[in-house]
């Protein structure tokens, strides 16, 4: 029985080396295994660091961009309003001249000339007036009003206007 028991003991003694030494490997192994998961882990980190930054850079690039945008688009509506303004003004000098010129005596043809001239000073001063209102939309300042138009006063003045353009082509206009 002594011997019976000693083998046993012998043999079990052995199966605990041998689970030992499985465990120490497998200890090594994971010890392994967790040293390259780490360093993986550390680049990763590294990537996600330089991605953060590359992002804030880009974010900070945009903002840049967007605001020489907005200075741009101000630009734009300021000198839209400078340069209406600067035209307008000797507009409204050669629109009461004509006027005066009208109240002179002249024959029919010199009558359709002011009359043409008459209108495209107001058609001219109407699209600088438009411009101005184009510039104070984009500055948020446009105040609408309702007018009337005679339709068919607006065809007619058109039509004067037209007319010598479509005669010197061999047209006629009515």
């Amino acid at each position: 029985g002594l011997w019976l028991s000693l083998v046993f003991i012998a043999f079990t003694a052995g199966l605990y080396a041998r689970r030992e030494q499985r465990a120490r490997g497998d200890v090594h192994y994971l010890r392994i295994e967790t040293s390259e998961l780490q360093k993986q882990l550390d680049g990763d980190r590294e990537k996600l660091e330089k991605a953060a930054e590359s992002r804030q850079t880009l974010e900070a690039e945009l903002a840049e961009i967007l605001n020489l945008a907005e200075d741009a688009s101000r630009a734009k509506t300021e000198f839209l309003a400078t340069m209406s303004h600067e035209i307008r003004t000797p507009l409204n000098g050669i629109l009461p001249i004509l006027e005066m010129l009208q109240e002179t005596e002249m024959d029919r043809e010199q009558q359709r000339l002011v009359r043409t001239a008459q209108g495209s000073s107001r058609h001219l001063l109407r699209i600088i007036n438009d411009i101005l209102d184009f510039a104070k939309v984009e500055s948020g300042k446009l105040e609408l009003e309702a007018i009337e138009i005679d339709v068919r006063e607006l065809v007619g003045s058109v039509s004067e206007l037209m007319r010598g353009s479509a005669r010197n082509q061999g047209l006629k206009l009515s």
